[in-house]
């Protein structure tokens, strides 16, 4: 039997060669220190490239995508209209680096793509660091299928970061990206002497809380995100589920409120919780309670007392643990219940795992003269859901969105 080289990818690979002899030669970049080194390669066939040319500068390039990332797409070219790196099909919830040779004094485009659609990239984003220094970091609008901003080493054709909707009071026409700065026409206290002054207030509304002014329980309460700030928002109900403060982003609210009941909701609307250890602090007359929204959830609640005890906020539900849909955290039958007992023919249970963007997701069982036979939509992101339905012998089909 005939020895040779049996690496395919070999320049001299014999194709009737068994038994491999060590022969094989394979070419690329040999030089660690090279951007594009092979490590693969036992030939140097001199197409090492290195950043280390007159004002050359080593950046690095991180991409972050959500959901349906094998759509999104970034091409970088120079100024002279070269392409200088492209990256596409990186899939879902995919994180991507890598390095860049860039050049001072050199103005570049970056565009981002969305290969199906006018859908941006769906929250994804990118970012690049040179020297330490982050010089552009940009997410495409939501309703762009491209978008094309500039950026530097130097700074020299950065793109214009501000407010981009039209209808703030701070819009900016010539800014590329949104910065979340906007600011809009808002009703709130405009006393710089009270405790909930709001230096972004254009009008009073009559909320201006002073700590002498309160004869009752004075409530201080603190948001404090983490990271990915805009996600976060919470709102907290008396027993009567009136609402008695809300707020969003990093912020601090004051109420003066009466003994009783209250229950604290917690949101997060990309549903992964409020990340980078993000929590919210209540103060009663002097007394702090920390609580948090932990990862993987879009929700979350906690039920609190102000001089009051058995506080349990009322949840709807099916009470009865002999149901199949028993729901432990129910306070009050809704009349929901389902018992295998009842179901005289087949009873199926449909089970629904959610992941990002819960809300929308749809899916409808088909049968087979065209009429549906249950359907669900409307969940909340990383939520898992069980449905029950009774079905007749025969074919169904199931359409998902």
């Amino acid at each position: 039997m005939s020895t040779g080289c049996t690496n395919p990818l070999a320049s001299n690979y014999d194709p009737t060669a068994v038994y491999d002899n060590g022969s094989c030669i394979l070419e690329g970049c040999t030089d660690p220190t090279a951007m594009n080194y092979d490590g693969t390669a036992n030939t140097d066939d001199g197409s090492c490239v290195y950043c280390n040319g007159e004002g050359s500068v080593m950046a690095q390039l991180y991409i972050c995508t959500f959901s349906n990332g094998g759509e999104v797409e970034l091409q970088i070219t120079d100024d002279a209209g070269n392409v200088v790196y492209t990256a596409s099909g990186l899939g879902t919830n995919a994180i991507f680096t890598t390095d860049l040779c860039l050049q001072t004094g050199m103005c570049y485009t970056a565009t981002m793509i969305n290969n199906v659609g006018p859908y941006g990239w769906y929250n994804g984003y990118f970012w690049i660091n040179a020297g330490g220094v982050q010089i552009i970091n940009a997410s495409p609008a939501a309703t762009a299928q491209s978008q094309s901003l500039p950026f530097s080493v130097d700074g020299m054709c950065s793109a214009v970061y501000g407010c981009m909707d039209p209808a703030a009071t701070n819009y900016n026409p010539d800014a590329q990206i949104e910065d979340g700065s906007c600011l809009y026409p808002l009703g709130g206290c405009t006393d710089p002497l009270a405790l909930n002054y709001n230096p972004q207030a254009t009008e009073d509304d009559g909320s201006c809380v002073y700590p002498e002014a309160c004869d009752q329980n004075l409530m201080v309460v603190t948001l404090t995100p983490g990271v990915f700030v805009n996600e976060a928002s919470f709102d907290i109900l008396d027993a009567n589920g009136m609402l008695v403060l809300s707020g969003s982003g990093n912020s601090t609210q004051y109420a003066c409120v009466t003994d009783g009941c209250y229950v604290l909701n917690m949101y997060d609307s990309f549903g992964d919780g409020w990340d980078g250890g993000g929590y919210i602090t209540i103060t009663i007359n002097g007394v702090q309670y920390v609580y948090s929204l932990d990862i993987s959830l879009s929700f979350n609640y906690v039920s609190f007392g102000i001089n009051a005890e058995g506080c349990v906020p009322v949840v709807y539900g099916c009470t009865d643990p002999t149901a199949l849909n028993y729901n432990y955290a129910a306070t009050e039958d809704d009349g929901s219940c389902v018992y295998a007992e009842d179901c005289t023919s087949n009873l199926v249970s449909i089970i629904i795992n959610t992941q990002n963007w819960g809300s929308e997701m749809s899916w409808s069982l088909v049968a087979a003269d065209g009429s549906v036979a249950a359907s669900g939509s409307g969940y909340s992101s990383w939520g898992y859901y069980e449905q029950y339905v009774c079905l007749e012998d025969g074919c169904y089909g199931n359409a998902i969105e």
